[in-house]
């Protein structure tokens, strides 16, 4: 039987990683990632590298080098993005270049090489601060209006557009809260771990009852490969995450301390949002996914929980603080 071929982008990344190794057995894979991320990653690329894994360094804005790397590819899974509050905020411009334009470009690719599927990694961002209180559905209304957000959302309606009617079939995965190992200390856990790990004061911004659903990336993973080889997910949209892992953000720092109870993780509380990376305004006070649809339609059952998940990112060599 010939193996299926899959390219990945931002396949260096901690989900790409993650993704590589639920897939790496059954298909031949490409990953493409940036110079910064393939580096820092190198061993762990190093390792798995044969006949049927190959991994290349490539901007996605480069469109005549990114369409050659597509040939004879059956589906395409693109995680690739510009990430984290304060690095898109920066970086407005930048952000939207690489999440809207560089996902045009990976899709026109798709296209001209006929790719079978096309998984896009969407955001729970586009979802914003809803109204109501109660677990966020994929016909909750979009309200994000951060540039990160905005960038997720026209992508969505691109892939839509150009893949309407098309033999390229398309599944868009909204992903809510979403760590692990691998990931960059610029996001809420991996930072508290890495304040945690190296005693470091640790920064929450208002009381930190702001409630989020946490899902690990090994189980992340798990979903786009069932949207990968499960017919039921062609043209669809699904919340991607664990409804089940819910807690406030000081309740995870209290986890934290747990796991080795002759240390604390050293809080600080900014009541004024003026110490953290999220200004007031951007803050989203409650996000947690409803994903009965995915479970329904997929089987998709997320199997890791909170407590074990901080584990592996605590035992990790290296928590990495800055962006690669």
């Amino acid at each position: 039987m010939v193996r299926k071929k899959i390219l990945i982008t931002g396949g260096a990344g901690m989900i790409g990683k993650a993704v590589i190794k639920t897939l790496f057995n059954k298909y031949d894979l490409i990953v493409l990632d940036t110079n910064g991320q393939i580096d820092r990653n190198k061993k762990f690329l190093e390792k798995l590298r044969n006949k049927n894994f190959k991994y290349f360094k490539i901007n996605i804005l480069n469109k005549k080098k990114l369409n050659k790397y597509f040939k004879k590819v059956n589906y395409v899974i693109h995680l690739a993005a510009m990430l984290g509050v304060k690095n898109t905020e920066d970086n407005q411009k930048k952000c939207w270049k690489i999440n809207y334009e560089g996902t045009r470009n990976v899709l026109e690719a798709s296209l001209t090489h006929k790719v079978e599927k096309f998984i896009f990694s969407s955001s729970s961002e586009v979802y914003g601060e809803q109204i109501s209180k109660k677990k966020i559905i994929e016909t909750s209304p979009l309200l994000g209006s951060n540039v990160y957000a905005r960038s997720k959302i026209e992508s969505e309606k691109l892939i839509i557009d150009k893949l309407h009617n098309k033999k390229t079939k398309f599944t868009i995965l909204r992903l809510f809260n979403t760590y692990g190992e691998n990931q960059v200390a610029q996001f809420f856990i991996p930072k508290l771990c890495y304040s945690f790990k190296y005693n470091k004061k640790f920064t929450i911004n208002g009381n930190g009852s702001q409630l989020r659903s946490y899902a690990f990336c090994d189980d992340i993973a798990e979903g786009i490969k069932c949207c990968l080889i499960k017919k039921k997910s062609n043209n669809k949209i699904y919340n991607l995450g664990n409804s089940q892992q819910v807690f406030s953000l000081k309740k995870v720092a209290q986890k934290i301390s747990k796991i080795n109870k002759k240390k604390k993780v050293n809080i600080v509380f900014s009541r004024n949002f003026n110490k953290g990376d999220r200004k007031k305004e951007r803050e989203i006070f409650q996000r947690v996914c409803d994903i009965k649809k995915i479970k329904k339609e997929l089987n998709y059952d997320p199997k890791i929980n909170l407590s074990d998940g901080l584990k592996k990112v605590l035992e990790q060599k290296k928590i990495y603080k800055n962006w690669p």
